[in-house]
């Protein structure tokens, strides 16, 4: 139960009115702090000196003139001439009515404790009501804005911004954070090495994209380690693969089929320009060597650093952002491990699925549908979506390859991003119905459809031909499924369809068609 004055929690101490009028919504059972039961009638308060204020509490719902919270409860101090009401907090902890601060304007600031529209000179964003001001420079600041600190990290930038009071640079300025419009002569965040990058001075705190660390004062961290070392001629000795050298090959000509893939990203590497080593087939794609040991992601406010698997126990994960099971590099910190997939996304950047560019979108109030599976759900915690129109996609869907090489002896498959019902269309693999509206694949050729699961399966991204260990108390081999018959998953009884399925001695051979599966029978030999 709360109270109903602060909307705090009941204490021992407390009052209750017995006039059973009192019951209502915004004051259920008529519950009083004892310090609120016993409020003075009339106080005087710093930020009103012209009149007493009047204890009341039936008003209505109105705004703190000072901190403009909504006073809910009914609860309020008031001065009927003036119009002038402030909530119980501030008129226990009134504002100071002079602040020195110098970091944020060289003379002292004063509060202006009233009802007024102004632009915040730090924030830019408009105010309407009690502002601390300096009449000598026309500078008028949020109280909020007063503390904001001065140099810090935030997860959608990889080096550190820092708050000035001006930003002063020309062009279509655009917030790193919301990505709404910056004004060039208000203040916010800005970057010394990328001068294009700005940030409104509220945001950071707003959309929990702060680690909370102030670090004006603190030496920034010494230069980024890099992945690799140049040891030779197109040679280089990569963090994750330190005992072989690996040669670089970026001619193309050398064509491998679907079942050689990058270490890190887990995808086939056909004809791409990679590293790799002669002594063991360890591959990476080139732009997989050049990930950052280091990165801010805007999924957590916290650092990640990346991390490759043991060569000799390779295990399993499920990504944070797109809930794929992925056995390559990661991006991890704490317990939260982000595949290089998800760990590459850059917002604001243009992509070939939507005609606007694309930004990361956390709600866990709001569910958006994702317009390439129309799924709601766990997956669209984690989304991309556009400023310009309802358009939102998931990030499993964000990571779906463009081609994959289904058969080796047929023309790729190329996927599609969904088009108008022009009949029915059927699954080649499962022969069930294809919703045109979802993205599917199709083969130019031969004009099949095919659903993306039945395509891809739950366990495309863990390296095929390995033993990978699941959750500290599974061990599993990844095979193709690309024999004369499809085995029986040992869960579900039905035939293992995807084009790779898992087996597990346990002591005799068994076969798992997919992720739900093999979370059963490892819930189920605990």
């Amino acid at each position: 139960m709360e109270v109903s004055a602060l909307k705090l929690p009941i204490h021992k101490h407390r009052y209750r009115c017995n006039d059973s009028g009192c019951y209502n919504n915004a004051n259920p059972g008529g519950w009083f702090h004892k310090e609120c039961g016993e409020s003075p009638s009339e106080i005087n308060h710093p930020s009103h000196p012209e009149h007493p204020l009047t204890f009341n509490a039936k008003t209505g719902y109105k705004r703190c003139h000072l901190c403009g919270l909504l006073i809910r409860t009914h609860v309020l101090y008031h001065c009927s001439k003036c119009n002038f009401s402030i909530c119980i907090d501030c008129k226990r902890n009134p504002p100071p009515l002079t602040v020195q601060h110098t970091k944020t304007h060289r003379h002292t600031l004063s509060l202006l404790a009233r009802r007024v529209s102004f632009t915040c000179n730090v924030c830019g964003m408009q105010g309407d009501r009690s502002p601390y001001s300096c009449i000598q420079c026309s500078f008028l600041v949020h109280r909020d804005c007063i503390d904001l600190p001065r140099v810090i990290n935030i997860n959608r930038h990889d080096h550190r911004i820092s708050l000035t009071d001006h930003i002063g640079r020309r062009g279509n300025l655009k917030c790193g954070v919301c990505h709404q419009s910056v004004n060039q002569y208000c203040g916010g965040y800005t970057c010394s090495t990328c001068p294009d990058f700005v940030v409104h001075s509220s945001c950071p705190t707003k959309h929990r994209v702060w680690d909370g660390v102030e670090l004006q004062g603190i030496p920034e961290e010494e230069e980024v380690i890099p992945p690799f070392k140049v040891v030779g001629d197109n040679l280089i000795k990569h963090f994750s693969h330190e005992n072989h050298i690996l040669r670089l090959e970026s001619d193309g000509t050398s064509t491998r089929d679907e079942k050689t893939r990058c270490e890190a990203c887990v995808s086939p590497v056909y004809s791409d320009p990679v590293y790799s080593c002669e002594q063991c087939g360890f591959i990476l794609h080139e732009t997989c060597a050049n990930l950052p040991r280091k990165k801010r992601l805007p999924f957590r406010n916290i650092e990640f650093k990346l991390y490759a698997p043991d060569m000799d126990s390779y295990e399993a994960f499920e990504c944070y952002a797109c809930k794929t099971m992925f056995s390559g590099f990661r991006y991890k910190a704490y317990r939260i491990s982000i595949d290089v997939r998800c760990g590459t996304f850059s917002e604001l950047e243009s992509y070939d699925f939507h005609d606007h560019p694309a930004v990361y979108y956390n709600d866990k109030k709001a569910s958006p549908r994702c317009r390439a599976c129309h799924q709601r759900g766990e997956m669209s915690q984690h989304m991309l979506s556009c400023d310009d129109c309802d358009f939102a996609l998931d990030f499993r869907c964000f990571n779906l390859p463009r081609v994959v090489k289904h058969k080796d002896d047929e023309p790729p498959l190329s996927l599609c991003y969904g088009e108008d019902p022009n009949g029915n269309y059927w699954c080649d693999i499962c022969e069930g119905e294809t919703n045109p509206k979802d993205w599917f694949y199709t083969c130019s050729h031969s004009g099949v459809t095919l659903h993306v699961q039945c395509v891809l399966g739950d366990f495309s991204f863990l390296m095929p031909r390995r033993m990978i260990k699941y959750r500290r108390y599974c061990k599993f081999e990844v095979v193709p499924n690309d024999h004369c018959s499809r085995p029986f998953c040992a869960c579900c009884q039905s035939r293992c369809i995807g084009p790779f399925f898992l087996t597990i001695s346990n002591p005799e051979i068994i076969y798992i068609c997919s992720e739900g599966c093999l979370k059963k029978r490892s819930l189920s030999h605990l």
